[in-house]
């Protein structure tokens, strides 16, 4: 499954993001991420697999 993401999903999407980009926290990573959603001109979308969070885009 796949969804839009939300801003309750930032930490969700910077825990997968710091699996690429191993030299950055995640907490600076969602703040980055909630900076991006909240200036609302883009969108983030989440994969699922049994509901396990697997991707993001």
């Amino acid at each position: 499954m796949v969804r839009k993401a939300a801003k309750k999903d930032v930490e969700v999407i910077a825990k997968l993001a710091v699996l690429l980009w191993n030299n950055n926290a995640i907490e600076d990573l969602a703040n980055e991420f909630l900076e991006i959603i909240s200036k609302g001109n883009a969108q983030f979308f989440l994969k699922y697999d049994n509901s396990i969070p697997v991707g993001f885009a």
